[in-house]
């Protein structure tokens, strides 16, 4: 059996920021403005989450 509950998430040696991006942008964000109140602030955070996601080794991340 497999242990992965999400079975549709990106294979972490396959591992493509842009495709993550697209998947999960809009959530990140809605998280993110919760958080923060501010659109502005809530954007520059995703924009940094994904930027520091991209200058990670792939086989750092355990769980896209």
């Amino acid at each position: 059996m497999n242990s992965n509950l999400h079975t549709n998430e990106p294979e972490v040696s396959s591992l493509d920021v842009g495709e993550l991006y697209i998947r999960y942008k809009n959530y990140a964000f809605s998280i993110a403005y919760r958080m923060l109140g501010s659109v502005m602030e809530a954007e520059d955070i995703v924009q940094d989450c994904f930027a520091r996601i991209q200058s990670t080794s792939a086989q750092d991340i355990r769980n896209p």
